[in-house]
């Protein structure tokens, strides 16, 4: 186990810096959406 520890800290630096150096990323979801929601009563709720 101690063998690979080294590659093990090899691979996780290299994927930080894969992950890290993107120029540009994208997300489909609204950015600081609002959501408020409403009791009808009985465990019972209205999502907008």
């Amino acid at each position: 186990m101690k063998h690979r520890l080294p590659f093990l800290y090899f691979l996780l630096v290299l994927g930080g810096l894969l992950l890290g150096s993107a120029p540009e990323a994208r997300a489909s979801h609204l950015l600081g959406g609002d959501m408020t929601y409403v009791s009808l009563g009985n465990n019972q709720y209205r999502v907008k």
